[in-house]
């Protein structure tokens, strides 16, 4: 959008205004709603000088369009401190975590964080929008950021490559005749999707579920099994044909973490689930 279509834009909305509001009305709206200061008032041609209130800083620091150079040299510093909190942390993270301490900061973008309470927390705020990072904390020295795994090339490469990775074969295709015995902390994952940390479920397996709990979640259930093997967050069983979003939802419901009408609806208590196994070792 040009800067011509805006300013006729703008034209247009506040002569909207105008025609719709009058008097105090008009002003509080220009005033307390748009953020108009007096002065930008009477320069557009309102004459509502009996309704004037004192302008507030915040109306007197938007009017005075003044450019801090220090401001934009500031502004510049911390998006580069961002940066290279978030390419160095991606880079060197085997674990999802990692220590970026102030003095490394300062030494590589000029920014001095250390002391500075007020700046530290900005720049926690910049991080928390960040895609790639999950948590931020500072500490006396430090930033410790929690990464998320995706982003993390020593991970995925971990993940893919860990010698310590046992696979076995799978005895079936589908989720649901695999969990016909319990699996205890067993996470899901999927081989279509992005890999992200899963949810750990405590304890899983087909009679766990109710009826209306297995016609809910039957695409997870028939999701086929690609393959059973201890990875970094344990035992994990990776499944196609289903994505991470929707393993995500069913774990966190099995590990109980979801309204409890819910649960008690997909999850049968106790008592049935150990008559259902009585009776199958009868």
């Amino acid at each position: 959008m040009t800067g011509k279509r805006m300013e006729e834009l703008l034209h247009g909305a506040l002569g909207c205004i105008s025609r719709l509001e009058s008097g105090g009305r008009l002003y509080q709206c220009l005033h307390d709603f748009v953020g108009m200061s007096n002065a930008e008032i009477e320069e557009a041609g309102y004459t509502l000088q009996d309704y004037y209130e004192e302008d507030t800083l915040k109306h007197m620091a938007a009017a005075s369009n003044v450019q801090y150079v220090s401001l934009e040299e500031l502004e510049q510093q911390a998006k580069e401190a961002i940066e290279f909190i978030v390419q160095e942390g991606t880079g060197k993270a085997d674990n999802g975590k990692y220590e970026i301490r102030y003095k490394t900061l300062e030494e590589n973008t000029g920014l001095c964080v250390k002391g500075q309470s007020c700046l530290q927390e900005i720049l926690s705020d910049m991080l928390a929008e960040r895609k790639e990072i999950a948590m931020v904390s500072t500490g006396e020295n430090s930033f410790e950021v929690t990464y998320h795994p995706q982003f993390c090339p020593l991970i995925q490469s971990k993940k893919e490559k860990d010698p310590e990775k046992v696979l076995v074969s799978a005895p079936v295709q589908r989720l649901r005749d695999l969990i016909s015995s319990p699996f205890l902390e067993v996470c899901l994952t999927s081989e279509d999707d992005v890999y992200a940390e899963p949810t750990a479920i405590p304890e899983l397996c087909i009679d766990v579920l109710t009826d209306e709990g297995k016609k809910e979640w039957a695409d997870v259930l028939d999701a086929e099994v690609s393959q059973v093997f201890v990875g970094l967050q344990g035992l994990e069983v990776s499944l196609l044909g289903i994505n991470t979003e929707r393993l995500r939802a069913f774990s966190i419901m099995m590990a109980g973490d979801c309204p409890a009408e819910l649960y008690e609806k997909w999850v049968a208590d106790t008592e049935e689930i150990y008559q259902l196994r009585t009776q199958r070792m009868d």
